[in-house]
């Protein structure tokens, strides 16, 4: 997938509620055995640079069995995401 985004086949869709998200799951013990403190950030911020970065979705219809993750959907929808 990275070398999609890189190579521009692809285009990454991020908001600020979801990179908040990846962060913290950098943190949780199995990455924290992979990477320290200071590649958690630099992978964050890999991220935002290559993302298209939209607003965080406000009040996404709730669609998953898990409703925590609707934004998600929101966050497709509005980058235009296209299902193959």
């Amino acid at each position: 997938m990275l070398e999609a985004i890189h190579d521009h086949t692809i285009e990454m869709v991020a908001c600020q509620a979801l990179i908040s998200e990846v962060r913290e799951n950098l943190t949780e013990p199995y990455f924290r055995a992979l990477l320290d403190e200071a590649e958690v950030e630099q992978a964050v911020i890999a991220l935002e640079r290559v993302a298209v970065m939209l607003d965080d979705p406000t009040d996404p219809e709730p669609v998953l069995r898990d409703s925590s993750d609707d934004y998600l959907v929101a966050l497709a929808l509005a980058g235009e995401a296209e299902v193959n």
